[in-house]
C-alpha cells in the first residue's frame, strides 16, 4: 500500500467511525522486528490515532484519546448492557459476529457501580480454544456510547493436525530447557493444548541466554536488541510451561 493510498484508507476509516473534519498530523510505514507485517501508524488530530495493514490485511487499531480528557466519569452501565451495546457498534461498522463465539467483558474500575470504561472482546474460538488473534475488540463510555478503541486482529488460525502427544512435547520442551545454565531447579510442568502465534523470544532463549536476559531489563538499550523474525503463523500447539524453584531472595541476590 503505498503512502497516498494509506492516507486515503486513514481518511476513509476516521469518517467511517464518524470523525469527519479530521486531519493527518503524521504517517509512518514501520516493519515489525518479530514477523513480516507491515504497518502503517497514523496519527491524526483531535488525539485520534490508527494503524493497520500495508499488505491489505484487515488488522485495524484505532484509538481516541481525546474521550478520556472529557468528563466521563459519571457515566454507567451494567455488563449486559456493555455488551449489547458493544455488538451494535460492530453491526454499525460493518463487522459480524457471527463467528465471534467467545465474549470477554471488563471495565475499568472493580464493580460495575463504579466503572466507566467498559472493553469487550470477541473471540473466535476452534473445538473450545480461543484463537486470541481473531478478535474484535470495543472500549468504550457508556450513556454517551462513545467509543475509546476499535481494534481487528485478523491472523487465520492455520487448523493444522497434532504431530506429537502431549508427553512428547513436555519432554521436547524439557531436553532443550536442560541445554539452559539458568542456575535454578525446576519446580512444576504443566501442558495445555492452545492456538499461539510461532515465538523468536523462544529461540533466541535457547541459543543465547545471556544475551535474552540481558535485553529483558527495563534499562537495556534497545539499539542492541537482538530479535528473530519469524512467519506470523497461528497454529494450534503444545504450551509447556516450566516453573523454577525461585526465592525472592534470590531475584535481590
Amino acid at each position: 500500500m503505498s503512502e497516498k493510498e494509506a492516507r486515503e484508507k486513514a481518511m476513509a476509516i476516521a469518517k467511517k467511525f464518524g470523525y469527519k473534519n479530521e486531519k493527518i498530523e503524521s504517517l509512518e510505514l514501520e516493519k515489525n522486528p518479530s514477523n513480516y507485517d507491515l504497518t502503517w501508524y497514523v496519527e491524526m488530530s483531535n488525539k485520534l490515532s490508527l494503524s493497520f495493514d500495508a499488505n491489505g490485511g484487515n488488522n485495524l487499531d484505532l484509538h481516541c484519546d481525546n474521550v478520556l480528557y472529557k468528563d466521563i466519569d459519571n457515566y454507567r452501565t451494567t455488563e449486559k448492557e456493555a455488551e449489547k451495546i458493544a455488538r451494535e457498534f460492530c453491526f454499525k461498522y460493518g463487522y459480524d459476529l457471527k463467528e465471534y463465539n467467545t465474549v470477554e467483558i471488563s471495565s475499568n474500575l472493580n464493580t460495575e457501580k463504579d466503572s466507566y470504561l467498559w472493553y469487550i472482546d470477541f473471540y473466535k474460538e476452534y473445538n473450545g480454544i480461543i484463537n486470541p488473534y481473531e478478535r474484535i475488540s470495543v472500549g468504550y463510555v457508556p450513556e454517551i456510547n462513545e467509543i475509546y478503541y476499535f481494534v481487528i486482529c485478523d491472523s487465520k488460525y492455520e487448523n493444522n493436525s497434532l504431530e506429537i502427544t502431549e508427553e512428547q512435547a513436555k519432554q521436547i520442551a524439557l531436553q532443550a530447557e536442560q541445554k539452559i545454565d539458568t542456575g535454578y531447579k525446576i519446580k512444576s510442568v504443566k501442558t495445555k493444548l492452545d492456538i499461539d502465534r510461532m515465538n523468536g523470544d523462544a529461540y533466541l532463549r535457547t541459543t543465547d541466554y545471556e544475551q535474552y536476559c540481558k535485553q529483558s531489563t527495563t534499562e537495556y538499550p534497545s539499539k542492541n536488541y537482538v530479535e528473530y523474525r519469524t512467519e506470523k503463523s497461528v497454529r494450534k500447539v503444545w504450551k509447556v510451561m516450566i516453573q523454577y524453584d525461585i526465592r525472592e531472595s534470590d531475584l535481590f541476590s
